[in-house]
């Protein structure tokens, strides 16, 4: 497979963004309001602990409670401007999760979780210092 160079602010649409992510499961992947493709490094050993400690005390806070739904970051969520984000760990209120449709749970649900979780890592911050 041929490796492509992406360009730094390199920007393609929704519809090229839903393509992409459905061709490539490998990849996690953001889409800003401006169409800026963010392509996300994996973490690493002390990242990807701190982030299972997170999803798991969510986890078991949410089962307790049956108050929500709870997401990992393989979730992406469509924002009201656009965006599509997937926070390291989220929550929405039960009551908003039903009002989408099945369709729209399955796909890339087009809602603001009422609760996030996005830990600083390496990566963020370098990534951060770029957009600075």
């Amino acid at each position: 497979m041929e490796t492509i160079a992406i360009p730094q602010g390199f920007r393609v649409t929704p519809e090229q963004f839903n393509q992409l992510a459905d061709a490539e499961q490998l990849a996690r992947m953001e889409l800003t309001k401006d169409g800026e493709l963010i392509i996300m490094s994996p973490t690493g050993g002390t990242a990807g602990g701190k982030n299972f400690n997170l999803y798991l005390d969510l986890g078991i806070w949410n089962r307790q409670t049956k108050l929500g739904q709870a997401f990992d970051s393989s979730t992406v969520f469509v924002l009201p401007n656009g965006a599509r984000r997937s926070p390291d760990v989220s929550w929405i209120k039960l009551e908003r999760w039903n009002q989408l449709t099945l369709t729209q749970q399955d796909g890339f649900p087009p809602i603001v979780p009422d609760f996030i979780i996005e830990l600083v890592s390496p990566s963020l911050v370098g990534f951060l210092r770029i957009l600075g």
